[in-house]
């Protein structure tokens, strides 16, 4: 199962179990805009910080260990 299916299942499901080294992934790319949301997703333990700063949404940063993030105006 992907991140986005993941995604749009439910963000407090089983982590991915590929990944046993890491707490948690941190990815992009896949802006959070194509859901309608301008904030960070989170599925599993994979956090989609790409919120479409680059076109038209907010730039995003993120505290990794507390998971506080700020935005852009």
């Amino acid at each position: 199962m992907n991140w986005q299916t993941k995604a749009k299942l439910n963000s407090d499901i089983e982590p991915f179990g590929i990944v046993t080294k890491f707490n948690n992934i941190f990815i992009g790319h896949t802006n959070t805009m194509k859901w309608g949301i301008d904030k960070p997703l989170k599925a599993g333990n994979i956090y989609n910080l790409d919120t479409g700063g680059s076109k038209g949404g907010k730039l995003t940063i993120m505290d990794v260990d507390s998971k506080c993030f700020w935005q852009s105006d």
